[in-house]
């Protein structure tokens, strides 16, 4: 009779667990890749790129001039605030190639900073208290991680570059000491 006790227990703690909210949120996908090429251009995907390739973070200047690619920082923070009320508990890897200019990944940096700070004041105004009283479970804190370019991320920003038509990257007229390298 304990057997069968016990065997209705776990039956049921499986399908609580099933059936709870969490376990359907945990099987969406929280990661987003931020890779940054070797033309300091900006490309997000979410999960595998094999399942869903890359996309362009639109230019600032929808017009080619002699400047290239520049990161709309407005764009940039409304698709991390966007991307982060869609997915809860948003995780980031941030992808960047060697030849990339330095101030693109620290305008990424901002902008994850900035997200942050405004999602927090937000929530803080709204209960009435300073920002610093919000405890861990409202506070937002959008995790990241830094990677470096391997060979694999070329192959994937080929395939994006032959899918949606996107110009493949011209040789940088970027000078080394402006690199992140």
């Amino acid at each position: 009779m304990k057997s069968g006790n016990i065997y209705i227990c776990i039956i049921s703690a499986i399908l609580i667990i099933l059936t709870s909210p969490v376990a359907e949120s945990s099987t969406d996908c929280r990661l987003i890749q931020i890779r940054i090429d070797e033309q300091s251009r900006v490309y997000w995907n979410i999960c595998n790129p094999a399942d869903s390739l890359p996309y362009l973070l639109p230019p600032k200047n929808q017009i080619p001039d002699s400047i290239g690619y520049k990161i709309d920082m407005r764009r940039l923070y409304d698709f991390i605030l966007d991307k982060n009320k869609q997915i809860s508990h948003l995780r980031l890897i941030i992808i960047i190639h060697p030849q990339s200019h330095y101030s693109s990944f620290d305008r990424l940096l901002a902008a994850i900073q900035w997200v942050e700070w405004v999602w927090n004041d937000k929530v803080a105004f709204g209960w009435y208290i300073n920002t610093e009283e919000l405890n861990g479970s409202s506070e937002l804190l959008i995790n990241y991680k830094i990677c470096f370019w391997e060979n694999r991320d070329d192959r994937i920003l080929e395939a994006v570059w032959r899918e949606r038509n996107i110009p493949p990257s011209e040789q940088s007229k970027i000078s080394t000491e402006q690199s992140f390298q």
